[in-house]
């Protein structure tokens, strides 16, 4: 007879408890759901930053790692190169028609 209280004993206790454990599963779900798209937000970047990269050095750089100073540095110094060649080609075809 004792077996039977104890059971529904459990059961009275768990659906007591019930609030508990729905809310430490809906966190978990929440939580899951956050680093899921962290994740993809995480792919974006690998994926597309190196190629930003890339364009704006002028191939000197394809990591996603990069700090930002030496990205804006070697953009500076792609953007110097670039002037300097393009002054270089205006003073070449000066004399031609």
């Amino acid at each position: 007879m004792s077996e039977p209280r104890w059971i529904l004993g459990t059961q009275f206790h768990l659906w007591h408890q019930r609030p508990q454990w729905v809310n430490r599963f809906r966190w978990a779900v929440a939580l899951l759901v956050g680093l899921a798209g962290e994740l993809i937000d995480m792919d974006v970047m690998i994926t597309h930053v190196p190629r930003v990269y890339d364009a704006v050095t002028g191939g000197m750089l394809s990591k996603h790692l990069y700090h930002a100073d030496a990205v804006i540095g070697e953009f500076n110094a792609y953007v110097d190169r670039l002037i300097a060649e393009a002054i270089t080609d205006d003073h070449a075809n000066e004399g031609k028609p």
